[in-house]
């Protein structure tokens, strides 16, 4: 079975842990953010793990769709 996180989330320039609640490391992560004027770009700033994806955003916080899954042992 494969585990999903879907959510909206808000990303500090200077980093936000985004808790997936999916009880192991992602296998992918998506982010789509929404961009304001000059924001800059959104970026991992650290691994992610069982627990938590980490996001920052360039140069002003903004919120974006955060897609995590945990896939199932045949697409691995």
């Amino acid at each position: 079975m494969t585990f999903r996180f879907k959510g909206t989330v808000a990303i500090a320039v200077a980093g936000s842990s985004i808790a997936h609640g999916l009880g192991a490391t992602p296998d992918e992560v998506f982010v789509l953010p929404t961009i304001a004027a000059g924001a800059g770009q959104t970026y991992r700033f650290s691994a992610s793990d069982a627990t938590n994806c980490y996001l920052a955003q360039g140069t002003t916080a903004t919120s974006a769709d955060v897609v995590a899954a945990v896939n199932h042992s045949i697409i691995k």
